[in-house]
């Protein structure tokens, strides 16, 4: 019976090393389990969280994109032993922190001088691993773009989002946020304290506009302090908002010039990202120029806009503004066109004769 058990068991670690050869090159064992169980952790994202330090800021990412992100980076890379090599005294450039149902499991430090072994791994009972330093270069890369980025993911774009970060003091005076912008209106951001002693930690909120943003979006937040080490710090808001229509051509358009008299035909697509949800819209325009029509239709399961022009030939330009509601479902901003463009009359301007003198 026990020669049985033991051949089961066996047979259970045969499998595993052919299941997870791909995420356990090394040879060395200790070495491996360290990579499998932070792959495990990694996996299992919805009890685990990267909280990442670095020089005036503290990031908490829990989402399935970032972790999955991380993990993807961690197989390419080969974790060695310590080989007594002693970890430097100085102020880490990043410190990552691996948790597991908010208890810490394991911390890489990632140094902010190239040597031998630039980044060093410690787990929960305190044994010490290192990464190569071409690892590690990838490692530093990695969190360079992922720590100022603020990801919002895939989302509705009639909904407000929110995303929270965290900006430490880690010098040793006081620290005083003195402003913050933005490269959009879309997007507004609160603190909770503008005036940090050292060590402190305040909240940055970053919270985007319902119906403010539609399709991938990329923005620049820049948070400006008093400590000349750190004047501005710039952050990166990142998403991809989704809309209730797919408008083909863009909304605003220039049409150029047109001939007076003449009859213009410019069409539109009005494209459903769910073709399952129920929609219902409306014209709204205000009282339109002479000659001009807008008709809004439903074929084949998307809208189709037709605006018809015909400038006049005492109009010397047009700037043609409306607009379609949304009826069903509740929560969507209309929908609002522009037409500009130039009109030409028929009538040849003739030069005026230049005046000579005798």
């Amino acid at each position: 019976m026990l020669i049985h058990i033991r051949r089961l068991f066996l047979g259970i670690f045969v499998i595993s090393n052919i299941l997870y050869a791909d995420i356990i090159p090394d040879s060395h064992w200790h070495c491996d389990k360290a990579k499998y169980e932070i792959l495990s952790l990694l996996l299992n994202t919805r009890d685990t969280e990267l909280e990442i330090h670095s020089t005036g800021l503290e990031r908490k990412f829990d989402n399935e994109f970032v972790i999955n992100e991380f993990a993807n980076l961690l197989k390419k890379m080969h974790i060695t032993e310590n080989n007594g090599i002693s970890i430097p005294k100085t102020r880490p450039r990043y410190t990552v922190y691996i948790k597991h149902n908010s208890k810490e499991r394991y911390m890489f430090l990632i140094q902010p001088y190239f040597d031998e072994h630039k980044t060093y791994l410690i787990d929960y009972k305190n044994r010490i691993y290192c990464l190569s330093q071409a690892d590690s270069l990838s490692m530093l890369n990695f969190l360079d773009n992922l720590s100022y980025k603020i990801y919002f993911n895939t989302f509705r774009s009639n909904l407000s989002q929110k995303q929270k970060i965290y900006i430490k003091n880690t010098f040793d005076k006081i620290l005083r946020i003195k402003k913050i912008r933005t490269s959009c209106t879309c997007a507004d951001v609160k603190y909770l304290k503008s005036e940090l002693q050292p060590g402190e930690s305040t909240e940055l909120i970053v919270a985007l506009k319902a119906n403010s943003l539609s399709g991938p979006f990329l923005h620049t937040i820049y948070v400006e302090t008093d400590n000349s080490k750190q004047r501005f710090m710039r952050f990166v808001i990142k998403g991809n908002a989704i809309p209730l229509l797919k408008v083909s051509p863009e909304p605003v358009r220039y049409i150029g010039t047109l001939q007076a008299g003449k009859k213009y035909e410019y069409k539109y697509e009005l494209v459903p990202t769910n073709p399952k949800e129920n929609i219902f819209l409306e014209l709204l325009h205000p009282k339109l120029p002479a000659e001009t029509n807008i008709k809004l239709e439903k074929q084949d399961g998307k809208f189709l806009l037709t605006v018809t022009i015909t400038p006049q030939k005492d109009q010397k330009s047009i700037s043609l503004n409306f607009a379609v509601k949304v009826k069903e479902p509740k929560d969507w901003a209309d929908i609002k066109f522009t037409i500009n463009g130039r009109i030409q009359s028929n009538q040849s301007e003739q030069p005026k004769p230049r005046r000579t003198t005798p």
